[in-house]
């Protein structure tokens, strides 16, 4: 007995120090880590549909972070509004050490609101008592057969497998799970791969979830909650790569501002629910207009914008055009009505148009907003050099 305490103590006295000075700092520096992470993801995707006031939208990015299991609360505020605009919280899971952080949500550098993170770290906590736990068991397991069966038996029987599950605990701490742990010859040993394999099993699992997760979140960030067509975030990152290309190529393209004419009345006549559901059918229509590579995304309310790429001569995107304007135009089946609404669209050609991303929409709104003028239905292209002085181009009109 005082041969196995004489071993244990040094033991347990290293192990003392290593928890004080190297592993709870680690915890606590990855858990500050994770709430900055989380803040990050959220308050991105929280721009655009804060912006617009999408309450369905910013409860879905809400939930979403919800799902991770140390999150207990997470509460968004609008500027525009006093009080908490969404909250979602878990209380139940407020165990062990609590972190919190809070950002605010800017868009084009102004603060519109702001959203707030509490995390708690009991599932980690418990995850590393119970590891603290089974390296105690393992270092029993050594001393006593140190003292059974000798230096040799104890190298042959008992370091050899640990230097095993030490290197299989490695590639489960760096994240690899794609292997098996298989039984050990000793019963001690076994036990403690079989632990070793539930927890590979688990942590696997809780891995995959998580990417999961941050995926969902990704995709609320780049892609419209409602259409699941590309945000405005993605527009603009699909608009500055296809300007990149046109020039490579030689080539131009066209940014198309598209509005529904018609809409407001049917959400007034119909309601937002039936509404809904038309903006849907009507946004896969005009994309299934489109030729591949070009993109359609959602901007706002039944605002869209399309970019037509690989264009040889300017005249290439008009069949797209008129293939929008007959897809918007055609009657939607919605329960027991039947709706019908129209396009306006308002076009601009790049490079002839040598603006930016940002300006090049500028200008097809212009168009879109002559062509709304002119009768609805129809489509202007904003001509460089005439357009600034109000004057769109009317090559297109009628179709």
């Amino acid at each position: 007995m005082a041969t196995v305490l004489g071993l244990a103590l040094p033991a347990l006295f290293v192990g003392g120090i290593w928890l004080l000075l190297v592993e709870l700092p680690s915890a606590e520096r990855t858990h500050q880590k994770d709430v900055q992470t989380k803040l990050d993801m959220l308050s991105g995707s929280l721009v655009e549909v804060l912006w617009r006031q999408e309450k369905p939208a910013v409860d879905q990015i809400v939930a979403a972070a919800m799902q991770s299991p140390d999150v207990v609360r997470v509460q968004v505020r609008e500027s525009s509004q006093a009080g908490v605009y969404a909250e979602l919280a878990r209380p139940e899971r407020a165990q062990g050490r609590q972190y919190s952080g809070d950002r605010d949500v800017l868009r084009d550098g102004v603060r519109i609101g702001a959203v707030h993170i509490e995390m708690a770290d009991g599932i980690a906590a418990a995850s590393r008592q119970r590891q603290r736990w089974w390296y105690a068991a393992a270092v029993a397991v050594q001393l006593s057969i140190s003292m059974l069966l000798g230096v040799a038996l104890f190298q042959s029987r008992v370091m050899r497998p640990l230097r095993k599950l030490g290197n299989l605990a490695d590639r489960l701490a760096a994240g690899d799970f794609s292997f098996n742990i298989e039984p050990q010859r000793y019963r001690e040993m076994s036990s403690l791969a079989g632990h070793l394999e539930h927890t590979r099993v688990a942590l696997g699992h809780q891995f995959e979830l998580m990417k999961e997760h941050e995926q969902q979140l990704r995709d609320l960030a780049h892609f419209d909650a409602l259409t699941q067509l590309p945000n405005r975030v993605l527009l603009e990152d699909r608009m500055q790569l296809a300007m990149a290309q046109s020039q490579r190529r030689h080539q131009s393209l066209a940014v198309v501002y598209l509005d529904l004419d018609g809409f407001k009345a049917v959400n007034d006549a119909h309601g937002h629910l039936v509404g809904d559901r038309l903006l849907i059918a009507v946004a896969q229509r005009i994309k299934s207009a489109l030729r591949e590579g070009d993109t359609l995304a959602r901007i706002g309310g039944d605002e869209f914008v399309a970019v037509l790429v690989d264009l040889e001569r300017s005249d290439d995107c008009k069949p797209v055009l008129d293939r929008m304007l007959r897809a918007a135009a055609k009657p939607v089946r919605v329960g027991d009505a039947v709706l019908q609404v129209s396009a306006s669209l308002g076009v601009t050609i790049y490079p002839d148009d040598p603006s930016s991303a940002e300006q090049l929409i500028r200008h097809a709104d212009q168009a879109m907003y002559r062509a709304k003028q002119a009768g609805k239905n129809r489509c202007h292209i904003f001509q460089f050099g005439h357009g600034l002085s109000g004057k769109p181009s009317s090559d297109f009109v009628p179709f």
